[in-house]
């Protein structure tokens, strides 16, 4: 989930949810017919404690609500140049077929 946050912006508790959830999957498939909540939530919990404290999660920036905003500001701005240039290239083709009449 750590990873996942440094593209997408995901609150903290939802990021500790969702990687209960990825737990409790797994140990599903691996045969496990009771699973205590509790004890996967400190689980991870405990991890993460674990891999902050040595430095392992320094590697993964988290992405911030101010960052996600401006994320899909870069991509409306990409669409509008796409969009521009498509209507630019419209244009001309209207211009280069008013012209051949």
């Amino acid at each position: 989930m750590q990873k996942l946050g440094v593209t997408t912006y995901i609150e903290g508790e939802v990021k500790k949810s969702k990687a209960g959830k990825i737990v409790e999957t797994a140990l599903k498939n691996l045969g496990f017919t009771t699973i205590d909540e509790t004890t996967i939530t400190n689980a991870v919990e405990s991890a993460y404690a674990s891999l902050t404290a040595d430095g392992t999660l320094a590697t993964y920036t988290q992405a911030t609500a101010e960052t996600e905003t401006e994320t899909e500001a870069e991509k409306k701005a990409a669409e509008l140049k796409q969009a521009q240039a498509d209507l630019a290239t419209a244009q001309a083709k209207v211009t280069s077929l008013t012209q051949a009449q």
